[in-house]
């Protein structure tokens, strides 16, 4: 949001009153805006998100906890990839791991941080689709609950904690 120097506040605001598809987002967006979005920095912005990485260490142990990684073997760090395997990883444990094969309600943001739509700003989809997800009380909040058997090797500052809401771009 910032890259496109759009209120974050009345962005938040919009998606949860309206649940917009987002196509429609895109368009409010281009309304907000004029017609006119600033190139260089959502040419910054995107390059960011394709390049991060995940630098501090409790980052690095929740996500490892939450795929299933040894964090004294794997090496990984690049957030896009880190993020994208959580969130396949949650899609899993709660899509196929339940014996009555219902979809449950609380569902991780299965869009990834690379997935663009006509405006071509990297993570804006991801966020469009988390927002609707937290609006609808449907964001992945179950996680821990899921992956108890997982906590002895996650922060145990974070046992039982819900998940607070996501920060932005």
């Amino acid at each position: 949001m910032q890259a496109i120097d759009l209120n974050i506040d009345e962005t938040y605001d919009y998606l949860r009153s309206e649940l917009p598809d987002y196509v429609t987002f895109e368009h409010w967006i281009i309304e907000k805006k004029n017609g006119q979005l600033p190139v260089a920095p959502i040419k910054r912005f995107n390059d960011i998100v394709r390049y991060r990485r995940h630098i501090r260490p409790h980052k690095i142990v929740e996500t490892y906890a939450d795929i299933g990684f040894d964090i004294d073997v794997e090496t990984y760090t690049s957030a896009l990839l880190l993020n994208t395997l959580q969130d396949w990883h949650l899609s899993h444990a709660s899509d196929f791991n339940t014996n009555d094969g219902d979809i449950p309600a609380h569902m991780p943001p299965l869009i990834s941080s690379l997935d663009i739509g006509p405006l071509n700003i990297m993570q804006l989809a991801r966020t469009w689709h988390k927002v609707l997800l937290e609006a609808k009380g449907l964001l992945h909040l179950y996680r821990f609950r899921i992956l108890d058997k997982r906590a002895s090797r996650r922060d145990k500052s974070r046992q039982g904690r819900c998940v607070p809401k996501f920060s932005t771009p």
